[in-house]
């Protein structure tokens, strides 16, 4: 599986089990390339506790260790704001691409603001 980087709400709805969430449970074998964006690290941290659901955010914090973990930088930064200029992207999302461009990785998203970018895989709710 070539490296992705699953958008906050693939993260949700996977550690949610949502209706439709089986779709990603290979992405997040122990065998996969996934890139986790210090942007999603704290935006389904944040989500999760806000809901009061801390012990599935002790989870998803400790998965998201055993991945490839990058963290913002001022480099990172200067391509989100081209990204973001680029695709008329918000600040989370434009940071997500950059970090998926880098590693020359596929976002997997359900959010439609990614809509007609390129190196996104999108998926429907259900």
């Amino acid at each position: 599986m070539s490296p992705i980087v699953p958008d906050s709400n693939i993260w949700i709805s996977w550690l949610l089990d949502d209706l439709g969430s089986e779709r990603f449970s290979g992405v997040f074998a122990e065998d996969s390339q996934v890139i986790v964006p210090g942007m999603v690290v704290y935006e389904v941290t944040r989500w999760l506790l806000v809901r009061g659901k801390t012990t599935i955010a002790r989870h998803a914090r400790e998965r998201m260790e055993r991945m490839l973990l990058v963290p913002l930088d001022g480099n990172l930064a200067s391509r989100a704001a081209l990204v973001a200029a680029e695709h008329r992207l918000a600040m989370a999302d434009a940071m997500i691409l950059a970090t998926a461009r880098e590693y020359d990785a596929e976002v997997w998203t359900q959010d439609v603001d990614f809509a007609d970018v390129p190196g996104v895989r999108k998926f429907e709710r259900l």
